[in-house]
């Protein structure tokens, strides 16, 4: 308040409200790998739920031990826009930060938040199913970076949605950072010259922003 000299507003820092709950989440996750809940950072129902039933004396699994599945955003490549019914090439860059390798046809980019839905961005010509992007490029052992490469098709009308993915060893164990599209598809780029599908001259226009705990190289095509 004006004349108030002992308190102040301090707004130079980050404002990281939610990680805390973040945390929790994540750490829960490690440690009940059959009972998995979203990784969003709010405190909803199913997280006070399980802070409740926390053990009174740790987990067993800490944060600082890495499991046998685990994972760090590492990047993505991915256009700045498409149109409405156009595809769009994505890559996303993850590094395995756990102990066992992932393999090709058996770890895989899944729906997440809830998990295991149908995508509205599923394209049936690319994607292993609704509910599964892509399996990663090639087997990616502890300490390397993985790539999952696919593409998206944007719905007929325009919008603006939200898509989270996450990676899942199917039959093991969902794991890794959560990975959040926000898309935005408009007519506004029919007028464009990019590509929606990796070749010349496709129309486009989907705005994503990835949004994680881990900074991002982000290069458009667009430019």
């Amino acid at each position: 308040m004006p004349g108030d000299e002992v308190h102040f507003d301090h707004l130079s820092s980050p404002d990281l409200r939610g990680y805390d709950v973040l945390a929790f989440q994540r750490l829960w996750n490690r440690n009940h790998q059959e009972d998995m809940i979203d990784e969003d950072g709010l405190y909803g129902p199913a997280t006070e739920a399980r802070l409740v039933g926390s053990p009174a004396d740790g987990f067993a699994m800490g944060a600082c031990n890495n499991g046998p599945y685990e994972g760090e955003l590492v990047g993505a490549d991915l256009p700045d826009m498409v149109a409405p019914g156009s595809r769009a090439h994505v890559v996303v860059r993850i590094k395995n930060t756990g102990s066992e390798t992932w393999r090709q046809g058996a770890t895989f980019l899944g729906t997440a938040a809830p998990m295991d839905r149908d995508s509205a961005l599923y394209d049936p010509d690319n994607w292993v199913a609704p509910n599964r992007v892509a399996t990663v490029s090639a087997d990616t052992g502890s300490g390397e970076t993985g790539e999952f490469d696919f593409t998206i098709l944007a719905p007929d009308e325009e919008q603006v949605l939200t898509e989270t993915f996450k990676l899942v060893e199917d039959g093991v164990s969902w794991f890794g950072p959560p990975v959040e599209l926000e898309v935005v598809v408009s007519n506004d780029a029919l007028s464009g010259s990019c590509s929606a599908a990796g070749g010349p001259g496709g129309p486009c226009a989907l705005a994503f922003v990835l949004l994680a705990l881990f900074p991002l190289r982000r290069r458009s095509r667009l430019r």
